[in-house]
């Protein structure tokens, strides 16, 4: 018994003393094949990117329509969140069915905030056959409002009006311009 138990000593001395012979060929056994990067994104991380040209979108709550949306061209860059658009057209709902027509050069639909950004010579015409001219125009598609903080300006009939800011509520057609107001009338 006394021999045996000093045979098993042997083995992992034996093992200790042999391994600069055997363990590079053992560790380049185990080495992992292929290309390994941590840095890389799995692919659920990895952003998806489209794009769609001529499109139309339509939201509605219920029956009721909120927003018809046309876009020459529409895509995703790094946030599929956002959404690009070029040359675009809406038309935007109020509660009775009253349309606010909305025409720009290019916009950004926020699918998570609900905002709908038109940028590049943005022209609105209400449901008064009022036209306002502005640079930027947010759409809260939630509330269903209308705010540009650039300068806009205010066109019917007979009557101009110049301002810094204003808020346009669709469900109850009430315009609000603000900062710097000019009136003008003839």
């Amino acid at each position: 018994m006394k021999g045996t138990r000093n045979l098993l000593w042997f083995v992992p001395l034996f093992f200790l003393i042999t391994g600069p012979i055997w363990w590079p060929q053992v560790a380049d056994f185990l080495k992992p094949r292929g290309e390994f990067n941590l840095d890389a994104r799995s692919p659920e991380d990895k952003v998806k990117t489209f794009s769609l040209e001529e499109m139309v979108l339509t939201q509605s709550r219920g029956n009721q329509r909120e927003m018809l949306l046309q876009s020459q061209r529409v895509f995703t860059t790094d946030s599929d969140e956002l959404l690009q658009l070029e040359k675009v057209e809406a038309e935007l709902y109020g509660k009775d069915g009253d349309t606010v027509q909305v025409v720009s050069g290019k916009g950004v639909l926020e699918t998570r905030e609900q905002k709908l950004t038109l940028l590049n010579d943005v022209l609105l015409t209400s449901r008064d056959d009022y036209t306002l001219h502005t640079n930027e125009l947010v759409y809260n598609i939630k509330y269903k409002e209308l705010r540009s903080d650039k300068q806009v300006r205010l066109a019917s009939g007979s009557i101009n009006v110049l301002g810094n800011g204003m808020t346009y509520d669709i469900a109850s057609g009430a315009l609000t311009v603000g900062g710097r107001v000019h009136f003008e009338a003839w």
